[in-house]
């Protein structure tokens, strides 16, 4: 059995690594039979991958694209490329996703070997064009629940910690601090934008506040009918 899921998993990434295969192609490159190929391509089926295939001597075997999203291998190099792709998204540089790719970074790099982790923070972190060091009024453990993996969080105290964040844009890295539900300071070293995101995005609160209480103030005032 753990013979025929490591095959599994090098015929999934074979169909992953090009377009069309033919059976004898597969069957040379896990050392197995046209039969074998044809059987395990059956179990892939069964697992949710959608392989097509076309009959004849020209024909063979193609992943195809399917409604449900399968695991995904990828090499070292791959699962790199696409953490950082996400921390990039992440920080801002693509509209409306940036706390979708936050929670999708969070996700692949607690997979991510260590290695593999610190190549992503240092080919990422580096193209960060606005940094912060900020202490956080919460406990390390509950910060770092959120953050990806990649970000160090340093205890200060029981009830404090530390964190290096940053991100390609001043505003997105003024949201993030405001997710992590908790009072922070910024250190002297933060860029001035920073500050500003900050003061814009706390005056645009207050004004928010300031409405629905003025709403909420107006129904509670507003005379009843009056007896017949």
């Amino acid at each position: 059995m753990p013979e025929t899921s490591a095959r599994l998993l090098r015929l999934l990434s074979l169909l992953e690594a090009r377009r069309d295969w033919t059976g004898p192609q597969l069957a040379e490159r896990l050392g197995v039979t046209t039969r074998t190929v044809r059987n395990d391509i059956e179990r892939l089926r069964s697992l949710g991958y959608p392989v097509d295939a076309a009959p004849g001597v020209s024909g063979g075997y193609r992943l195809g694209l399917g409604a449900a999203l399968p695991p995904l291998l990828l090499d070292d190099d791959e699962a790199v490329a696409v953490a950082i792709g996400l921390r990039t998204a992440a920080g801002g540089a693509v509209a409306g996703i940036g706390e979708s790719s936050v929670r999708a970074l969070a996700k692949l790099e607690r997979l991510l070997p260590s290695r593999l982790r610190r190549r992503a923070a240092t080919l990422a972190t580096a193209t960060w064009r606005y940094r912060a060091r900020v202490t956080v009024q919460a406990p390390a453990e509950q910060i770092a629940d959120w953050l990806p993996a990649t970000i160090a969080v340093q205890p200060t105290g029981q009830d404090t910690c530390v964190i290096d964040v940053g991100s390609d844009t001043p505003h997105m890295l003024a949201l993030c601090l405001g997710l992590l539900d908790a009072d922070f300071a910024v250190d002297e070293s933060a860029a001035p934008e920073l500050a500003q995101c900050l003061r814009s995005l706390s005056a645009r609160y207050e004004r928010a506040v300031s409405s629905y209480e003025n709403v909420v103030r107006a129904i509670a005032t507003r005379p009843g009918p009056r007896p017949g």
